[in-house]
C-alpha cells in the first residue's frame, strides 16, 4: 500500500514545487509594486477555485462512470479512477497548452533585470531604493 501511494505522492509534491513559484511570478510580473499584495491574493485564490472545481469535475466523471457498472468494488474502482485520471490528465494538458500559448515573457523587463512592474524612468517610492530594498529617506527636502 505504502508503495502505491509513496511515488505519486512524491511526484505531485515535486510537480506542485516545480510550478507554484513559477506560476506566482508570472501572476505578478508586470504588477506595480503597490499592487503585488493585491495580484498574488487574487492569484492564490484563482489557484484555489481551479482546484476545487476541477476536483469537482473528476469527482462528477467518477461518479457517472461507476454509476451503471457492475462486478467486485475493485472492478468498480479501477473503471471510475480510470475515468478520472483521464478527465485530469485533459485538464492538465489544457492547462499546459493555455500557459504554452498565452504566457511570454517580456524581453525588455528581463533584460533590464527590473522588478515586476517597475518603471526604469521613474523614481523609486519614499524609503525605497530602485532596486525594491529597504533605504533611509532622503534628508533633502522637496522643493
Amino acid at each position: 500500500m505504502l508503495s502505491d501511494l509513496l511515488g505519486p505522492m512524491l511526484l505531485y509534491g515535486f510537480g506542485a514545487g516545480m510550478v507554484f513559484m513559477p506560476m506566482t511570478m508570472v501572476g505578478v510580473s508586470g504588477v506595480e509594486m503597490r499592487d503585488t499584495g493585491a495580484a498574488s491574493g487574487l492569484l492564490n485564490a484563482t489557484q484555489q477555485m481551479g482546484g476545487s472545481l476541477s476536483l469537482a469535475v473528476i469527482i462528477t466523471v467518477y461518479g457517472a462512470a461507476t454509476s451503471d457498472a457492475t462486478g467486485d468494488a475493485a472492478h468498480v474502482l479501477a473503471k471510475g479512477a480510470s475515468a478520472g485520471f483521464l478527465v485530469a490528465a485533459a485538464i492538465t494538458i489544457v492547462a499546459l497548452a493555455c500557459v504554452v500559448l498565452l504566457v511570454r515573457p517580456v524581453a525588455e523587463d528581463a533584460a533590464a533585470g527590473m522588478m515586476p512592474g517597475a518603471d526604469a524612468g521613474a523614481e523609486a517610492e519614499p524609503g525605497l531604493s530602485a532596486d525594491g530594498s529597504a533605504s533611509a529617506p532622503s534628508a533633502e527636502k522637496p522643493k
